[in-house]
């Protein structure tokens, strides 16, 4: 196994494990609040204004609305991106925080993609897909725990 392949195997575990770290947490109740959504950052590489794009897509088809201001929103979600390709393998990562507009963590997630033969561009948007549907089953399980 090459060098490459090994850092590719190893980010794909280290993901997964964040995931299923992130999921295995209860909601914050007061995520279930959340309606309007500002999509801040997501980090200074390449990729990450096009992963921002992407994400406000997948955040309205799950049914957030998306503020174009901070200020507009009832929280901001920001985080960090990257994708990288190693021959055929592309592997996309995100982790991101939600915060209410006064500071308050409420949420977190950890969202990984790989695909063969396919370049970053789909793994990033899966990986955006993830990210909002993670976001949203969070949020349907914090209405039912907050009542």
């Amino acid at each position: 196994m090459n060098v490459g392949t090994s850092r590719f195997l190893a980010l794909a575990v280290l993901g997964l494990a964040g995931l299923a770290q992130a999921s295995a947490q209860e909601p914050d109740p007061a995520l279930h609040h959340i309606k309007e959504i500002h999509v801040g950052t997501m980090g200074q590489g390449d990729g990450a204004e096009r992963y921002r794009v992407l994400l406000e897509k997948e955040l309205r088809r799950v049914g957030f609305d998306v503020a174009d201001k901070a200020d507009d929103a009832d929280a901001i979600l920001t985080g960090t991106h990257s994708a990288e390709v190693h021959g055929d393998q592309a592997s996309s990562r995100a982790t991101v925080v939600l915060k209410t507009r006064s500071g308050k963590q409420i949420w977190f997630g950890d969202y990984v993609s790989q695909h063969r033969g396919e370049g970053p561009n789909e793994t990033e948007k899966v990986t955006a897909g993830n990210c909002a549907d993670g976001l949203r089953s969070d949020w349907e399980k914090a209405g039912k725990s907050g009542k």
